[in-house]
Order: C-alpha cells, then sequence, then structure tokens
C-alpha cells in the first residue's frame, strides 16, 4: 500500500512517545545508570537503548538475563525515581510540536507508550502536549506489553476507531512488531535506536525523521 493513500483511510494517528515525539533517551540512559552504580552493575549504553521500546521491566530481562524479580522492582523503583529528577534532560523532537499541531486538526490522537504512566504524564505536562491527545494508554494498563499488540488495540478500542481506521507512528522496531501483531498500519521514524535500514530489513516503510514525515504527509 502506497504511504499516500493511508491518510485516506486513517481516522486517528496513535503515536509512541519516547524516542519519537521526545529525545528522552539520555534521561533514561542516565537513570538507570545511576540505580545499577548502587547495586554494582553497569551495562554500555548502545545494548541499553537498543531495548528501548520494551517496558523498563523486560529491558532489565534482556540486559540482565539472571537478575532476580526482586532486583528487576528495585531497579525499575529506582530508576523511574531518578527519571523524574531528570525530566529537564527531555526534549521535543524536532518538528514533533508542529507534527501534532497539524495532525490534530484532521484526526484524532492517541498515545501509546511503554513508559509508566507518572513519567507520560510528566513528559506531556512538560512540554504542553496534553490537549491534543484523546486517549493515553500505557504499556502497564494491558496484559502484555509491546512487541504485543494489546496496547495498540486498547488504544483503538478506547478511541472507538477500528484498528484498520488506525495509524502507529513509532521508533522502535518493537513498535513496528506490535503494529503489524495488531494487523495496524505502521510508519517509523528512526529518532531512536533504528535506523530506517532496520525497520527496512524487516518489511516496515520509515523516515529519517518527523520533519520529512511530516512533510510527506500533510
Amino acid at each position: 500500500m502506497a504511504v499516500l493513500s493511508v491518510l485516506f483511510m486513517v481516522k486517528a494517528i496513535i503515536f509512541d512517545l519516547d524516542g519519537t515525539l521526545v529525545d528522552s533517551g539520555l534521561a533514561h540512559i542516565k537513570s538507570y545508570e545511576l540505580v545499577l552504580k548502587d547495586m554494582g552493575l553497569s551495562v554500555k549504553r548502545e545494548v541499553l537503548s537498543r531495548e528501548f521500546g520494551k517496558v523498563a521491566e523486560d529491558i532489565l530481562k534482556s540486559v540482565f538475563p539472571s537478575m532476580t524479580i526482586s532486583d528487576i522492582k528495585k531497579v525499575v523503583t529506582g530508576k523511574r525515581k531518578h527519571f523524574l529528577d531528570l525530566i529537564s534532560l527531555v526534549k521535543p523532537k524536532s518538528c514533533a510540536g508542529e507534527f501534532l499541531k497539524t495532525a490534530s486538526n484532521n484526526y484524532v490522537l492517541a498515545i501509546a507508550t511503554s513508559s509508566s504512566k507518572r513519567e507520560m504524564d510528566l513528559i506531556l505536562k512538560a512540554m504542553g502536549w496534553l490537549d491534543y491527545f484523546s486517549v493515553l494508554v500505557t504499556s502497564y494498563d494491558v496484559a502484555s506489553p509491546k512487541p504485543a499488540p494489546d496496547i495498540l488495540l486498547r488504544t483503538a478500542s478506547l478511541l472507538k476507531v477500528p484498528v484498520s481506521d488506525c495509524l502507529f507512528i513509532g521508533d522502535s522496531i518493537f513498535d513496528a512488531r506490535s503494529a503489524l501483531a495488531a494487523k495496524m498500519t505502521f510508519l517509523g521514524v528512526s529518532t531512536g535506536s533504528y535506523l530506517v535500514s532496520d525497520f527496512k530489513a524487516e518489511g516496515f516503510t520509515s523516515f529519517s525523521n518527523l520533519c520529512d514525515l511530516l512533510s510527506y504527509l500533510f
């Protein structure tokens, strides 16, 4: 299906948050590093960032396969506290505000994020974007997080828009796989840890950034 033809059917646009609309990678990385250091652990930043798109618990399971459930909970709790203190490091991605303003004129908008509700709310308030979105869903609101389809199916349900009439925009391969599993149209932006070539390797269409996607769609 041609990319432009997608918009003739779309009634709702669902966005991932971190890495897609905001540059929050450094804040998340530093948050992990601070709590892991207290536990005598460390991880390469590039290894950690390639897991972004998953919930924190699943990131830790991938990076530290032998970590106990109690330690995972400890890291997640500490990481979230540090993230709130580092919120000033979070910045909007180029063209994010313009994209939301333009898209909101013709489509209903929603967020589907792997971040916690508190992190999501804080970021959206800091950016001044809350009024753009009709529905806000986190992976903690569903049984199975990304790359499972649950979060997108729930978001579409809350929007009261058929999955076939929704477009999901995200920056990670886990976003793309979630959309594929939900049978929802996906467009990627390589503004996180994944390149256009990474998306292409799995058959997904993507753009270098939101600015390019904005100019192409609108």
